[in-house]
């Protein structure tokens, strides 16, 4: 079979795209960095009003396809009302907890959105010199039905007036702005497929792992844009958290890029986290599943709209440094060419 979900992981695999691969395993103080989103308590208050209603709704909705099942969860699970501390210029959290919201911090998120192109996925042969042209990708991507669109169910990210803008001196970039941009919204840092009672959670671990692989991709090449020594081992600068779920559970995820000792390719990975997988259908009659869920749905929140943004400011001011020198090269040549050019007519008319 060619299309089942053992095929496509297997295929993914052979584009460098792996489910716990364990790569978490040997990496001690990545582990315990990546899984406080599931261990850090919180301050996010759970009413018996929200008990209920996740309990009604879940029996209500359990059966139904996985858009309906998660639109009646997910805004009891992951309320827009959160709270967080403020962080120092390194990420480090400082004084006391407040009241913050996603329009506050600058939260967005998209429903079923179609990524920029299918393109955007690793594959195989991205590093072959010449490889990426649109007729390489095509011959390689189009017999492939594993490597179709990036289609999340929903993507966390933020908003882009929370961000850096680019400076209006500097060129843009049509290859930097779609790296950028391919969610389509700006620094994705949470992404959630689900399926339904019926559906295969290998297949929802599939598409996860798609999704995961072209936005840790992405960031990969903005970082060879910005000429970033690569060294082995899993790459810090790329890691982003997702989950997974159907009617019975949800497993939650961090994804990353790692490279070998020689670092002759990237594998782009996806490693479960926390060894908590909530039994969803076991623990509804149990009060304590809603702070379970939320807990770290709100740490993830947290984490990709407070504690991260430093690092993002930083990122975005040696990018559009970066930008800067180019254009300023691109327009000093520009102006060299233009004084030759006119140097040539003279003596062309001197000649006459």
């Amino acid at each position: 079979m060619t299309s089942g979900p053992e095929y496509v992981r297997k295929e993914l695999e052979n584009d460098f795209m792996f489910i716990d691969r364990g790569h978490l395993k040997d990496d001690h103080d990545f582990r315990k960095i990546v899984t406080k989103v599931m261990e850090t308590d919180r301050k996010s208050t759970v009413s018996e009003e929200d008990i209920k209603r996740f309990k009604q709704n879940y029996e209500i909705y359990k059966d139904f396809n996985e858009a309906t099942l998660v639109h009646a969860l997910l805004p009891i699970m992951m309320t827009e009302q959160f709270t967080a501390q403020n962080v120092d210029a390194e990420g480090h959290g400082e004084g006391d907890f407040k009241e913050r919201s996603f329009m506050d911090e600058g939260v967005v998120y998209t429903v079923d959105h179609l990524f920029q192109s299918r393109y955007c996925l690793p594959h195989r042969n991205m590093n072959v010199p010449g490889f990426n042209s649109p007729e390489a990708l095509k011959s390689l991507f189009d017999p492939k039905p594993h490597l179709t669109t990036p289609k999340p169910d929903f993507v966390y990210g933020l908003r882009k007036d929370k961000l850096p803008s680019q400076p209006p001196d500097i060129m843009r970039s049509n290859a930097i702005d779609q790296l950028l941009n391919i969610a389509p919204i700006r620094e994705v840092f949470f992404v959630w497929e689900n399926k339904s009672g019926g559906g295969n959670l290998m297949k929802c671990g599939n598409d996860a792992l798609k999704d995961t692989s072209a936005l840790v991709y992405a960031r990969r090449q903005i970082y060879e844009f910005l000429s970033r020594p690569s060294s082995p081992g899993i790459d810090k600068d790329t890691y982003i958290y997702a989950a997974i779920n159907d009617n019975k559970r949800i497993e939650f995820y961090v994804a990353y890029a790692w490279l070998p000792n020689d670092l002759s390719c990237v594998e782009f990975c996806m490693d479960r986290i926390g060894g908590e997988n909530f039994a969803i259908n076991e623990l509804t009659d149990n009060r304590t599943i809603l702070p379970c869920l939320r807990k770290p749905l709100h740490n993830i929140i947290e984490w990709g709209s407070v504690t991260r943004i430093p690092k993002l400011i930083k990122f975005y001011d040696q990018l559009w440094r970066v930008g800067r020198e180019l254009s300023d090269k691109a327009l000093k040549e520009a102006k060299e060419k233009k004084a030759e050019t006119s140097m040539s007519k003279k003596k062309q008319k001197t000649s006459h």
